[in-house]
C-alpha cells in the first residue's frame, strides 16, 4: 500500500485538476507535478483574482467619492459666517473665502440692535436687529471685502472673493 499513483484511468486526468496524465508518467512529474503544477496555476489565479478585486474596489471608490462631494454641494446652501455681539464687543476679525457671485449667509447675534457695513462697490449697509438675524450677501467682484460694525467702527469679517 505504499506509492498511490497519480494516473486516473478514467478519463485521464490527474486529481480532478483538468490535466492530462500523460504528463505525469516520468518519476519526478509522478511525485511533484501535479502539485507543483497546480500551485502555479492556483497563485496566477489568485494574483488576477486580487488585482481585478482591487481595480474594481478603487473604481467604486472613486466613483463614490466624486457622487458625494457633488451631491453635498447641493444641500449644504449657502455658506454661513457666525457673528456674535456681547456687552458691545465686536468678534475678533476673521477671513473668509468665497466665490465670486457665490451667496454667504451672515447669522449676527447681539444683545443690541446695529448695522453692518460692507465695503462693495456700491457700498452696503445691512441692519440686524436684537437677538439672531439672518443676513443674505453676495458679492459680484474678485478682491478682499471688509465688513465692519457700524456702531464700533471694527472690522468684524474679511471676504477674500476670488
Amino acid at each position: 500500500m505504499g506509492h498511490r499513483s497519480p494516473f486516473d484511468p478514467v478519463g485521464g486526468i490527474v486529481n480532478g485538476r483538468g490535466l492530462p496524465a500523460a504528463l505525469f508518467h516520468v518519476g519526478f512529474w509522478q511525485r511533484w507535478g501535479a502539485s507543483v503544477l497546480a500551485a502555479r496555476t492556483t497563485r496566477g489565479t489568485n494574483v488576477r483574482r486580487a488585482v481585478l478585486a482591487m481595480t474594481a474596489l478603487v473604481t467604486l471608490l472613486c466613483l463614490t467619492a466624486c457622487g458625494e462631494d457633488a451631491s453635498q454641494a447641493e444641500e449644504s446652501g449657502p455658506a454661513s459666517v457666525t457673528l456674535t455681539f456681547e456687552d458691545g464687543q465686536a468678534p475678533a476679525p476673521e477671513r473668509f473665502a468665497l466665490g465670486v457671485g457665490e451667496e454667504v449667509e451672515l447669522v449676527v447675534k447681539s444683545d443690541t440692535e446695529g448695522s453692518l457695513h460692507v465695503h462693495t462697490t456700491p457700498e452696503q449697509e445691512l441692519d440686524y436687529a436684537a437677538g439672531t438675524t439672518t443676513l443674505m450677501l453676495t458679492i459680484d467682484e474678485p478682491g478682499v471685502v471688509e465688513v465692519e460694525s457700524h456702531e464700533l467702527g471694527t472690522t468684524v469679517l474679511q471676504l477674500e472673493v476670488s
